[in-house]
């Protein structure tokens, strides 16, 4: 039934693809001879895509020995209720140490409300407690304060450090202030201290500049700079000493996409200011046609090579595979079909019959279907046109 309403395109996406979870971390060292391999994490996860288990490797002797496990269980809210890492000898299977995270969740509000890590030297010995109480006052589980108590023993002897931590936000959600007080105490001595963290934003919801400072008047802070586009375009890293700021380091950002839109190489170019050192690092995203990519962080010393459990490849032969638009004829509201559209960047637009463009929108999420609502045109004869990188569909659609 056709409305009053003016022309639109309703975005409802009906699938949203699943975010693809690393697979595989692989880092080498850059060498004489070229790239070594050094290490390599490999992560599972369960049907809800929660990690249950990541294995580190370290290249030993021509080979991928495993040294570190770390294990995850969940209750039925996907809640992580139990964390194990077990750490190997490299010669054996046998434990060197263990860390054990047990999480416990308020009932009324599903929220994690305390954690405890408890550490195990290699004879099973306790060594290590690690508590965390948490407050909730705001929207669903965020944080409004923060208690902490972390123990450690060395040589027998046992030191104690108290936290609390408490956090302000603006409207928009975004953290704005942590207040942080630290109490360390040894054989019967007690110290505190406080510092803070403050964040700032841009009208645009973008974080411009972070602080950090301590109550004996040290601090730092990072400001952040972006290009007309978005992107981000260098971060500056000062020093606060004796009143003045100094500035220490300087992070450029250049950014290159594809003909698609796409961003395939990242390039940071680092500079300590105090001894004039600079080196670059280069992320290069392979495969990037699905928005979220392989792809290999390259700098001075490494390379780390990403691999994701899913992902289109940018070769897929999409010959035959076209839109389909359903119902044609339409009376008010008609679904465009299209699995291309999960690389995002995609032009609808709808022509009259003298090809002037009636309303048009760019989809730059990854969805495969979009709702299109066209109970204010008259009846006749209109044209549909999608464009997606160097691909293009167009079909008539009837309105009656």
């Amino acid at each position: 039934m056709k409305n009053a309403t003016c022309l639109s395109l309703l975005l409802l996406p009906l699938f949203l693809a699943a975010q693809p979870k690393i697979k595989s971390k692989t880092t080498e060292l850059a060498d004489s001879t070229g790239w070594r391999y050094y290490n390599r994490f490999e992560y599972n996860f369960n049907q809800l895509g929660l990690e249950t288990s990541s294995i580190y490797y370290y290249f030993y002797d021509d080979k991928w020995v495993v040294k570190r496990r770390e294990l995850n269980e969940y209750d039925d809210s996907g809640n992580r209720t139990q964390y194990s890492v077990y750490e190997q000898f490299p010669d054996s299977s046998g434990l060197y140490f263990q860390i054990e995270q047990q999480s416990e969740v308020d009932a009324s509000t599903g929220c994690i409300s305390q954690r405890v890590w408890n550490q195990y030297n290699e004879e099973g010995t306790l060594t290590s407690t690690d508590k965390y109480q948490y407050y909730f006052s705001g929207p669903a589980c965020r944080k409004d304060s923060v208690w902490s108590e972390y123990c450690s023993q060395f040589n027998n002897f046992w030191y104690c450090i108290q936290f609390f931590q408490t956090f302000d936000y603006d409207a928009n959600g975004n953290r704005t202030v942590m207040n942080i007080g630290n109490t360390y105490t040894q054989t019967g001595e007690v110290s505190r201290h406080d510092s803070a963290l403050v964040w700032v934003y841009d009208t645009a919801n973008r974080l411009i500049a972070l602080y950090q400072q301590s109550d004996i008047g040290n601090g730092s802070k990072i400001v952040y700079e972006y290009n007309p586009d978005g992107t981000r375009a260098s971060e500056r890293e000062y020093d606060l000493n004796k009143s003045v700021w100094t500035l220490t380091y300087i992070t450029n950002y250049s950014y290159d996409y594809d003909l698609q839109g796409f961003l395939i190489e990242k390039t940071l170019a680092y500079t300590d200011v105090d001894i004039n050192h600079s080196y670059n690092e280069v992320h290069q995203y392979f495969n990037y046609c699905d928005g979220m990519p392989k792809y290999e962080l390259v700098d001075d010393f490494a390379r780390v090579t990403y691999e994701y459990t899913e992902g289109v490849e940018c070769g897929t032969n999409w010959a035959g595979i076209t839109p389909t638009i359903a119902p044609n004829p339409v009376d008010d509201f008609f679904t465009v079909n299209w699995p291309k559209m999960e690389l995002g960047k995609t032009r609808i637009s709808l022509h009259n019959t003298v090809g002037s463009e009636v309303n048009g929108y760019r989809i730059n999420y990854r969805t495969e279907a979009v709702e299109v609502d066209v109970s204010s045109l008259p009846p006749g004869i209109y044209f549909l046109q999608i464009l997606e990188g160097r691909n293009r569909f167009g079909e008539k659609v009837v309105v009656y």
